[in-house]
């Protein structure tokens, strides 16, 4: 009985302790973080929805590279898949390319110690971003760079929620056909993905590079403005936006855990009558993610809003549409590690002819769907309880 009580005092110890150095971390991280606020841009913007096109394009553009290659990915995998670009970074390095390759350290730790070296010795510049160390241990291990961006000669650009690995162009069993929402770019916002990795690459260790200045920027037909969560949460962005909502706000995430200002905005929303339509996935490629998001779920559909459930794979979109006036498209997931921890990068659109053609797949995704009864978030288990109060200890993480 003794060894049981202080095994039970070490644990609130060490979770008194985390919680500590999560708060003090995060405090200390964002009273050093320097503004680099974005302007309104116009560019040329295609959506893109399927892995294997993805790649189709980005390995076509990589190909076409003449002079620079700058990639930030959340994970690069240790696969076959993988190796296809990073085989060609390396082949553009060899050309004379400056090749540049950001990844989280957390996310790509798989990626092995010997094909890292042997890209550095190819030519490809290569760093991991937000490393752990001291002080401040536990958050620098949650504190994640969730951001994906490449930029191509400073002419080409891409972001959105695709990451490089056999699961996104649908070889993982368990997850399937994957789903997810990622924009190329040409025009005049190229540059400021060029001023976000430069960001990231230098807080990494790397040496600045200028933005390679040519006369063949023009504006495209698609108005657009960049968030980085560096600067301003996007909790608060949100916020804003769901606040001003005057018909329908649609919502598509993989992981549905607001924090407590944007489902109060929600509800409020709902209350003023503005229709709410939540695309979940199906399947949870992390554990606990359905314990945690069935209780806000469950707060939708009980203020009259809509929730659905995407059958065909995995949904890993992160979508915010709003009057079909407003939509975000980037890397932000709607739980709170993406609105108040991580590194994200969000871009609102405001041109209603692209706003449109999101809203068009966004619908045709919702074809692939399945709705619940109300009871089926309301499940009332031991276990589910057990679970749902863990996911809940843990929510500020997920």
């Amino acid at each position: 009985m003794f060894l049981f009580i202080c095994i039970i005092i070490a644990l609130l110890l060490l979770i008194l302790l985390a919680g500590l150095d999560l708060y003090f971390g995060y405090k200390a991280f964002h009273k050093h973080e320097k503004p680099c606020p974005f302007i309104s841009r116009d560019s040329h913007t295609k959506l893109i929805t399927d892995g294997n096109v993805l790649y189709k394009h980005l390995l076509d553009d990589i190909k076409e590279a003449t002079s620079s290659i700058t990639m930030l990915f959340y994970i690069v995998r240790n696969d076959d898949t993988s190796e296809q670009f990073l085989s060609l970074l390396e082949q553009k390095a060899q050309e004379g390319c400056q090749v540049k390759l950001l990844v989280d350290w957390i996310g790509s730790f798989g990626l092995k110690r010997k094909r890292i070296k042997q890209l550095k010795e190819n030519g490809v510049e290569f760093l991991f971003n937000r490393r752990a160390g001291f002080p401040y241990t536990f958050y620098r291990l949650q504190h994640r760079n969730h951001r994906k961006i490449t930029v191509i000669d400073s002419k080409v650009g891409y972001f959105g929620g695709f990451n490089i690995g056999k699961e996104y162009i649908g070889f993982d069993e368990e997850l399937g056909y994957w789903r997810d929402y990622h924009i190329r770019m040409t025009g005049e916002g190229v540059r400021d993905l060029h001023a976000q990795f430069l960001i990231d690459w230098v807080r990494s260790g790397g040496t600045y590079f200028p933005f390679e200045v040519s006369n063949e920027v023009i504006k495209g037909d698609t108005e657009h403005h960049f968030y980085s969560s560096d600067f301003t949460r996007i909790e608060l962005l949100y916020k804003e936006l769901i606040d001003n909502a005057e018909k329908h706000i649609y919502i598509g995430t993989p992981y549905f855990i607001p924090t407590k200002k944007l489902m109060n905005s929600l509800l409020a929303a709902l209350h003023r009558g503005v229709d709410i339509c939540v695309m979940v996935p199906e399947k949870e490629d992390h554990r606990l993610v359905k314990e945690a998001s069935f209780p806000h779920l469950l707060l939708i559909l009980e203020g009259g809003g809509k929730v659905f459930h995407y059958q065909k794979g995995f949904f890993h979109a992160k979508v915010l549409l709003i009057d079909d006036c407003i939509c975000d498209v980037g890397s932000v997931n709607f739980d709170r590690r993406s609105l108040c921890i991580n590194d994200e990068w969000s871009c609102i659109f405001s041109s209603k002819q692209f706003i449109l053609k999101i809203k068009e797949m966004f619908i045709k995704d919702l074809e692939n769907t399945k709705t619940y009864p109300i009871d089926h978030y309301k499940n009332t288990s031991f276990l589910w309880k057990c679970r749902k109060l863990l996911s809940k200890l843990l929510s500020p993480l997920m």
